[in-house]
């Protein structure tokens, strides 16, 4: 354990210091945009790298008090960041001899005619933006790691997933009030690009959509873990009687289900076809999951199956009505637009760059070479709208590599949640949300977005220490 400091006679916790500092450098990433400019990406990544610099001497070391499984986690996904920014700095310097020298290298000295010195001689085709793309591509994981070196017990992780609800809530609430009342604005701030549907801190409702996906599924990981806490007819007598006490599993539980609905009112009122999409096929899928475990205990396999199936379709049936202008949109033009017609282009560039990659964060420096004229997007392209295609066209052949490393690094940790009884949840919590924008990438960029980044790497770290971690004591199953 960190010793406490003390000042001016009074001991600080070192540890909850660094807490503070993390989620403050989140909330910098977060709120502003979603962090897409630098005066606000930059200061909240310094925070971030400090939370992550000092927790690191928790459980980077051999420690008596580590959980192997979160130590275990925590260094194959520093393994994995390590990896990942070793090759973006290979395919950023110029290397001797213009080994693996990427072929516009060779037609630009010959155009400029530079007198027989070389003006590059990288893998990537703009070194600056690969050094800058690094920076967004690190930061996720620096949080995630953060979270596992300061979260390790239960009740610390299930704080961590209150407080993250919590700004989910706050910010939907906030989007829808400021849509209802100024829709030509941002922040308080006149708006630049006009969006149809609510987009709380963030300029893209798309982006919007994943944000409160993923909160969505914090809360109903939440309502999930407070509803098992009432005893039977728990609520019929707390309407009969309230008792306006935080401390009533009742009152927590109403709390947690009011600003999910808040959340999902936002989420449907951002109209994003793909992010209301994946949202709702990951909140199936654990509404599934919950009616089939907890719904009839003892009863056959048959009939679980049958609640299950009838109580997802019940919430499906809610949900589209919710829903129902979103579905509109998607019936009116489906999903196709432009943005699959320049995958098409996208995957010609990947056709040339398989092996070694354009370079980290060259998509908008590329994609002009290979652009379909006939795809009529009608602005300037600078990311691919699909974040499997833009990775896969900038960091070849690595990329699909660190993904399968990736996944079974989560999977490993989230499936130890099959060994706890009160935090199960906490498994199925992590996978829906891995799930929601693995989904949303292949049709946006919300996962490039540092603040949603940022904030789904929070919260799969606080499923992740819920799945491994232990309570006040050593006890192992919660």
């Amino acid at each position: 354990m960190m010793p406490d400091i003390a000042i001016q006679g009074k001991a600080i916790n070192p540890e909850m210091a660094l807490r503070f500092v993390l989620l403050l450098g989140l909330m910098l990433i977060l709120i502003p945009y979603g962090g897409v400019y630098d005066q606000h990406f930059l200061p909240g990544l310094a925070l971030v790298s400090i939370a992550f610099a000092l927790s690191a001497l928790r459980i980077g070391a051999p420690r008596t008090d580590a959980i192997p499984e979160i130590a275990r986690c925590w260094r194959w996904i520093f393994l994995i960041t390590l990896i990942a920014t070793a090759y973006a700095l290979l395919q950023s310097l110029q290397l001797p001899g213009k080994i693996l020298a990427h072929g516009a290298w060779d037609t630009a000295n010959e155009l400029l005619g530079t007198d027989g010195r070389d003006i590059g001689g990288s893998i990537s085709v703009d070194p600056a933006a690969t050094r800058r793309a690094m920076l967004g591509m690190v930061m996720p994981a620096l949080v995630l790691m953060a979270v596992l070196g300061l979260y390790r017990r239960d009740d610390d992780a299930l704080r961590l997933m209150r407080i993250l609800f919590a700004i989910g809530a706050v910010i939907a609430v906030f989007g829808i009030l400021e849509h209802l009342v100024a829709p030509d604005r941002l922040l308080l701030m006149e708006r630049r690009y006009r969006m149809r549907g609510v987009t709380g801190v963030f300029v893209n409702v798309n982006t919007a959509a994943t944000f409160f996906g993923v909160a969505a599924l914090m809360g109903l990981g939440l309502c999930l873990e407070r509803f098992r806490r009432i005893a039977p007819g728990g609520l019929l007598r707390f309407f009969a009687a309230p008792r306006m006490q935080w401390s009533d599993p009742c009152m927590q539980f109403l709390s947690y289900l009011t600003g999910l609905l808040a959340i999902i009112l936002a989420l449907v009122l951002t109209q994003s076809r793909g992010g209301v999409a994946a949202a709702f096929t990951m909140i199936l899928i654990f509404m599934f999951w919950a009616s089939f475990r907890y719904g009839l205990r003892n009863a056959t396999m048959a009939r679980r199956l049958a609640a299950g199936g009838l109580f997802a379709a019940a919430t499906f049936t809610v949900l589209a009505q919710m829903a129902s202008r979103t579905a509109l949109r998607i019936e009116e033009g489906g999903f196709e637009d432009a943005r699959f017609c320049l995958s098409e282009s996208a995957m010609r560039a990947i056709a040339d760059h398989w092996v070694l990659g354009s370079g980290l964060g060259t998509f908008e420096t590329i994609f002009p070479l290979y652009r379909d004229p006939a795809c009529a997007f009608g602005r300037h392209i600078d990311m691919a709208h699909n974040s499997w295609i833009e990775g896969m066209l900038g960091l070849g052949i690595v990329f699909p590599l660190l993904v399968i490393a990736i996944v079974a690094v989560f999977g490993h940790a989230l499936w130890g949640a099959r060994r706890r009884r009160r935090y199960r949840f906490s498994g199925v919590v992590g996978a829906g949300i891995l799930g929601l924008i693995s989904l949303h990438a292949i049709v946006d960029f919300s996962l490039q977005i540092p603040g949603v980044a940022a904030y789904a790497a929070a919260c799969i770290g606080a499923a992740i220490v819920l799945a491994n971690g232990r309570g006040k004591k050593t006890r192992r199953n919660g």
